[in-house]
């Protein structure tokens, strides 16, 4: 999937097609100021966007997803580096990795007592 579009449009298009992808912002192009700590799903991205970076809202992006990357390139701002990163799947790496501690922390002893 490959969408040259406005950042609105390529976000509410892979909710469309991945219902359960989510994203995370990558704070070396947008900075920290626009970042969260979680992953969201692409409407909420979107809806959170609207209040804290309107201006992003309609900037040009590029949407890639292909065996090599899933990103949002925001064009104005880099074409090397990601603004989005996206994962299909539903879960993060840092959302995964929480999972697993939980998983582990709730196998050991001390948790079941």
């Amino acid at each position: 999937m490959h969408l040259n579009e406005q950042l609105k449009i390529c976000l509410l298009a892979l909710a469309c097609r991945y219902p359960k992808s989510v994203i995370e912002i990558d704070e070396m192009v947008l900075g920290h100021h626009v970042c969260q700590i979680d992953a969201f799903a692409p409407e909420l991205e979107l809806e959170w966007l609207q209040v804290y970076a309107p201006q992003l809202v309609q900037s040009p992006a590029y949407l890639v997803i292909d065996p090599q990357q899933s990103a949002v390139y925001l064009l104005e701002l880099s074409r090397d580096t990601p603004a989005f990163w996206i994962y299909c799947d539903g879960c993060s790496p840092a959302q995964r990795k929480k999972i697993t501690v939980y998983q582990h922390a709730r196998k050991s002893p001390a948790f079941t007592r």
